[in-house]
């Protein structure tokens, strides 16, 4: 009995000086894997607190160098990153006041440009997305107020911009759909250009709203005859012959396209008929960017034109002779020997 006393007193001995070797960490006691300590959560593998980035359950955390996780935002190595309350790191959109963007592997963008879903965003020196005017290695893009890069005409305040409908920079002293931008990239302000660039501004909007960036030219194209030919047809004489040549505006087509374009409609009432809808198409086609497009119209109809073929919005919507009536030849087409045109 006496020398089993005698081995208890020995080995509880040596624990006790194992604990103390630890600095104070009972291994015994804490176990591994999380544990809260004074409100803060810490991880122990092998009895010791782990420190630095954690993969745990296919989930990263980060402790700092007391082992405790952290939340929020935390720099690491020159790189900023946020974790959740739970201490996971965040990946894609974060907002925090402002919205930010963190890549695959955590890190915050910042000063730079990232294609999301298709989308161009501008992420600035605090790592914020950015939005409005943003000028770039002396190039000037427009941001809208959901981050993206817009392109095509934009107005801002009173003036209307153009932006390159492929790679969004501002252009300056030039002329695009007949109409003049000034060096500052203002557009001049016309009888013209006060009648067709509402209407220019609009159709970038539906391009927009209806199709998606990694859309194929043939889904766009789609997409934009289904927005037109979802108007209510009206059996109505819109006398184009008195508008084209007679001075009565400066931008006929852009009235017709307008009374698709716009929910009030500048002939009226809201609705639609041949020159109508070929001018609306003719006006979302413009903004697809596939080649320059125009109106043609005999005084009876009406159809558009680019690269050589032929889209008839009306026609096909009524299913006319039983035949596409969508990017055909003119041969196909049977266009009339005598017609009108004019460059959207």
């Amino acid at each position: 009995m006496k020398k089993m006393r005698r081995f208890l007193s020995v080995v509880l001995g040596a624990a006790f000086a194992a604990t103390a070797a630890f600095g104070g960490i009972n291994a015994y006691a804490a176990g591994d894997g999380w544990q809260n300590e004074s409100g803060g959560w810490c991880y122990y593998m092998g009895g010791q607190k782990a420190t630095g980035w954690l993969n745990d359950g296919g989930t990263w955390y980060y402790l700092d160098s007391k082992g405790n996780m952290k939340t929020g935002w935390f720099e690491e190595g020159g790189v900023w990153y946020y974790a959740n309350g739970s201490g996971a790191m965040q990946t894609g959109w974060v907002s925090d006041g402002d919205w930010y963007y963190l890549d695959s592997s955590g890190a915050m963008l910042a000063n730079s440009w990232c294609k999301i879903d298709g989308y161009w965003y501008y992420f600035g020196k605090s790592g914020a997305m950015q939005t409005g005017w943003v000028n770039d290695g002396g190039d000037w893009y427009y941001l809208t107020s959901g981050g993206y890069m817009r392109r095509g005409w934009v107005k801002d305040g009173s003036d209307y911009y153009y932006l390159d409908r492929t790679t969004g920079v501002m252009q300056m002293s030039k002329t695009v759909n007949g109409i003049k931008i000034g060096s500052n990239g203002a557009a001049e302000k016309t009888s013209y250009s006060n009648e067709k660039l509402p209407v220019m501004s609009r159709a970038a909007d539906v391009v927009e709203t209806i199709t998606s960036p990694d859309d194929s030219l043939s889904e766009k194209q789609a997409a934009c005859y289904d927005w037109v030919a979802d108007f209510p047809y009206m059996l109505r004489d819109y006398p184009i012959g008195d508008y084209y040549n007679s001075g009565k505006w400066h931008c006929y087509d852009a009235h017709y396209a307008d009374n698709i374009l716009n929910s009030s409609g500048t002939l009226t009432q809201p609705g639609t008929e041949c020159v109508g809808e070929a001018a609306a198409l003719g006006y979302l086609f413009t903004e697809l960017n596939f080649g320059t497009v125009y109106l043609e119209h005999s005084d009876v109809h009406g159809w558009i034109e680019v690269n050589g073929l032929l889209w008839d919005p009306l026609n096909h919507e009524a299913k006319k002779d039983s035949k596409n009536w969508l990017g055909i030849t003119p041969t196909e087409y049977e266009r009339p020997t005598s017609y009108h045109w004019v460059e959207i």
